[in-house]
């Protein structure tokens, strides 16, 4: 992969190395192996200090490996890491508020799912925590268009919601959907709106103008409308 040929390229693999093995697989290093290398990379060093004190404490021998680890063998730089650090801590202040903090064994698997997707430098990670907070801007619009506010959602839900998102789907014509959801079914169905959403997909109709416009159910309840009107008459 483009990973492992990164990896190679900088001398942090061999050749019966495993590109990116999975987490509780990070190497294990000698304590004082990794304070000399933090003594002689400024950038680990940075990186060191910046951990702590967004962690709020010294890191433990085990965190201190996991730290020097990603580091060392997953090919990001510093900058990333540090990146990827402030965005497992903002999320959980985002979620809980002050006071909850990630921990290493967190801030690790985000780094291996980070890997997995070659965010590797800085501007990959940039672009890629501005995808998210794309994401998280259509994902509150969509939370309000459905009336799930006040509680977080469940993993299904969210799991719809980013699919729909995935589609081309925004909050409007995610509304229509739901509002023909509880019209048919009394609730939010999540299947029956899964439904709704995959159909106007196949038809290739994304926003609520062409939703209303080629969607069967739109002109059908039209058409009896217009029938049922007054007719004038002459004189």
């Amino acid at each position: 992969s483009a990973a492992a040929r990164r990896l190679s390229g900088a001398g942090l693999l061999t050749a019966g190395d495993v590109p990116l093995p999975g987490p509780d697989e990070l190497p294990v290093y000698r304590t004082e192996d990794i304070l000399r290398r933090s003594a002689d990379d400024g950038a680990f060093r940075a990186l060191l200090g910046e951990c702590q004190r967004v962690l709020g404490h010294t890191l433990s021998s085990a965190d201190l490996n996991t730290l020097f680890g990603i580091y060392d063998r997953l090919g990001m730089t510093a900058e990333t890491i540090l990146l990827l650090i402030h965005h497992c801590a903002d999320k959980l202040r985002r979620r809980y508020g002050e006071g909850r903090l990630p921990t290493m064994r967190a801030i690790e698997k985000e780094a291996f799912y980070w890997a997995n997707r070659e965010i590797l430098t800085a501007p990959q990670a940039e672009e890629y925590l501005a995808a998210l907070a794309r994401r998280d801007e259509e994902m509150e619009k969509v939370r309000h268009a459905l009336s799930l506010t006040g509680r977080d959602l469940t993993p299904t839900e969210r799991k719809y919601i980013e699919s729909w998102l995935s589609m081309g789907y925004g909050a409007e014509a995610l509304a229509i959907a739901y509002d023909r959801t509880v019209v048919g079914t009394g609730k939010l169905a999540w299947a029956y709106m899964d439904k709704i959403v995959k159909s106007w997909y196949e038809k290739k109709l994304f926003t609520a103008e062409q939703i209303e416009k080629g969607d069967s159910r739109a002109s059908s309840r039209a058409k009896p409308a217009a029938e049922s009107a007054p007719r004038r008459t002459g004189g």
